[in-house]
C-alpha cells in the first residue's frame, strides 16, 4: 500500500504546500480521515481511498489550473500522469455520483477555449 499512498502524498505536497497552504492543510485533514476510516472498507480498496484523499484537490494547484474548475483540471492531470491503476477511483474523488463513469469519456477530445 505504501508506494501509491506515499507517491500521492508527495505529489499533493509538491503541488499545494507552498502556493496554497490552507488547501494543503485541508488535504492533510481529509487524508487523516481517510486513514481512520480505511478499516471500514475492503483491504484491497484502502490504498485507493487514501491516495484519492491526498489527490482530491490537486486541481487547485496553480501549476495545474487550465479551465479554473478544479475537479476537471485535477481529473485531466490524473489521466495525464497515468494514475491508471486507480483512475476510476481518483476520477470519482474529483466529481460526484457517476463521475467515474462519465468524466473519463467526457474528457476525451475536450479542448478548452
Amino acid at each position: 500500500m505504501a508506494a501509491l499512498v506515499d507517491t500521492a502524498r508527495e505529489v499533493a505536497r509538491q503541488l499545494l504546500e507552498t502556493p496554497l497552504p490552507r488547501r494543503w492543510s485541508h488535504v492533510q485533514a481529509v487524508a487523516a480521515k481517510a486513514d481512520r476510516i480505511s478499516a471500514a472498507v475492503p483491504a484491497e480498496d484502502c490504498e485507493v481511498l487514501e491516495a484519492s484523499a491526498w489527490l482530491h484537490d490537486v486541481g487547485y494547484s496553480p501549476d495545474l489550473v487550465d479551465t479554473g474548475f478544479h475537479s476537471l483540471d485535477g481529473g485531466r492531470w490524473s489521466r495525464r500522469e497515468r494514475f491508471n491503476r486507480t483512475r476510476r477511483a481518483i476520477d470519482a474523488a474529483f466529481g460526484e455520483d457517476q463521475a467515474a463513469e462519465v468524466v473519463p469519456e467526457a474528457l476525451d477530445g475536450l479542448e478548452t477555449a
